[in-house]
């Protein structure tokens, strides 16, 4: 039991550790009292690995210690890519002074490709911190709508954090998006009542991510949605596709009222959001992405050096003359091939393959086959949607942690090894 309670511990402090630098509460407070965040962190890291070395004595002590090939062999396909971009990085050199990005590569991703094995017995209360983390936001939200701190016809960027300073919507869309991510758990639920609440809690969240002015969440939310809705129309029961009837009634009344009151269509018509992803493609767009991307694939292709190797690290924001650390393509996959080539491309996307063919194998779906992993594949493809919009490998922390998340328990592992003897 005690050691149960650890394992929990443990969880609940590594997902911390993974939004640690997103999440604008903790930040802010520790600002307040004047800590250094960085030596916060580095604490709570420390925290954890104590922790972890405190459990897996007590494990040996008793004789239940079990190291999972699987995993180990993960981390080792990852160690590849991290290797690889080191050594790509001494050839190179780095152009910006700037080794915030190798460092993330090498030192950094597997630490949190270490914190996500840890979890991998207790994707329950992974999913319950980021519930708890991300539902902070939507209180937020709630309240400054409330206090008529958020304008449903704003032509910029809002915020739901009163008196701080900075442009935090991409911030806040990533949570609201989790937190509707994290309802979608109760849509099946059992008992009625339970069921009504995401019902609720998703299209508020969603609303209000379209008056907040992000617009990578929006997509990645959408993603989900759509991934969610294909695969659980397959299995749902009579009894569930009642509620699929009580959501589409809903949404016809919606676009009732949209059609009956036009002062909500020139709402959504105004939204922040909505007018960014109409001016994408135009001159006007403040977020040049589509230049950044076109760019990113020119350098990609300009000679065969660069297709294979890359131009080396953070050589984007030199090539298009920004030379700052804002600089990237805004898409993971781009960074990759324009800055490690196809070869680095390819040792990046190994593990990813790995872990995905392990998971089908062992739980049968790339989906899951229980509720908690069901939940715990979305954030995986929520944040690679926001990583090809505008993530980058300085912040791939986070997406390298749900993707080894996906990895099987020890409990499935076991399960699926006894079923293969029985077979034998």
């Amino acid at each position: 039991m005690h050691q149960n309670h650890m394992n929990k511990f443990i969880s609940y402090l590594s997902v911390i550790a993974v939004m640690f630098f997103s999440y604008i509460p903790f930040l802010y407070f520790f600002s307040i009292i004047k800590i250094e965040k960085y030596l916060i962190f580095i604490l709570l890291i420390s925290a954890i690995l104590i922790l972890t070395l405190f459990s897996f004595t007590g494990q040996i002590l008793r004789g239940k210690i079990k190291f999972s090939q699987l995993n180990i062999t993960a981390l080792y396909l990852y160690m590849l890519f991290a290797i690889y971009a080191l050594i790509r990085c001494f050839l190179t050199g780095e152009t910006l002074n700037d080794l915030f990005t190798i460092r993330t590569l090498i030192l950094v991703n597997p630490v949190f490709v270490i914190l996500a094995l840890l979890c991998l017995q207790n994707k329950k209360d992974v999913i319950r911190m980021i519930t708890l983390l991300s539902g902070s936001y939507f209180i937020f939200l709630v309240v400054s709508f409330i206090r008529g701190n958020i304008s449903l016809s704003s032509s910029s960027f809002q915020s739901i954090f009163i008196d701080m300073e900075g442009d935090f919507y991409q911030n806040i869309n990533m949570y609201l998006g989790l937190f509707a991510i994290c309802n979608i758990s109760l849509l099946s639920s059992k008992k009625n009542y339970i069921s009504k609440i995401p019902k609720i809690l998703i299209p508020l969240s969603i609303i209000g991510m379209l008056f907040i002015g992000g617009r990578g969440a929006i997509v990645a939310i959408t993603a989900v949605l759509l991934i969610y809705f294909f695969k659980e129309s397959t299995t749902w029961s009579f009894k569930i596709s009642d509620t699929l009837k009580q959501m589409i009634l809903i949404f016809t009344l919606v676009l009732l009222l949209i059609f009956y009151f036009a002062e909500i269509t020139k709402l959504f018509n105004d939204s922040v959001t909505l007018r960014r992803f109409i001016v994408l493609t135009e001159e006007g767009d403040s977020s040049k992405r589509i230049f950044l991307f076109s760019k990113a694939l020119e350098l990609f292709f300009s000679d065969i050096r660069t297709l294979l190797f890359g131009a080396g690290i953070n050589s984007f924001p030199v090539y298009i003359g920004a030379d700052s650390r804002g600089g990237y393509p805004h898409n993971i996959v781009l960074e990759l091939l324009a800055e490690y080539g196809i070869i680095g491309t390819i040792f990046f996307t190994i593990p990813a393959i790995y872990v995905i063919s392990i998971r089908k194998k062992i739980l049968g779906s790339i989906y899951g086959n229980r509720a908690e992993e069901k939940i715990i594949f979305f954030p995986f493809i929520y944040f690679l949607v926001i990583h090809f919009f505008s993530g980058g490998l300085r912040n791939s922390w986070v997406l390298i942690f749900y993707l080894f998340l996906l990895l099987p328990s020890q409990n499935d592992v076991q399960i699926y090894s006894n079923k293969e003897r029985v077979g034998q």
